[in-house]
């Protein structure tokens, strides 16, 4: 992936936790385990491992709402 698709992707993840806070109090669109917060939990290797599975996940996830 690159550089300019992986900030984007970060972004969005930002935003949507973003958007489940007030004053906006959205429901929430990325699963809490697969959300912002759980990256900011993770550093190094494991950053980057959990991060190619939060790419996973929601590859699956918008997969299977699109069928």
């Amino acid at each position: 992936m690159g550089y300019t698709e992986q900030i984007t992707f970060l972004l969005f993840l930002k935003m949507a936790d973003e958007q489940t806070r007030p004053p906006y109090n959205r429901a929430r669109i990325v699963p809490t385990k697969l959300g912002w917060a759980s990256l900011l939990e993770r550093n190094g290797e494991e950053l980057e491992r959990h991060y190619r599975k939060i790419l996973d996940g929601l590859g699956t996830l918008i997969g299977t709402h699109l069928h």
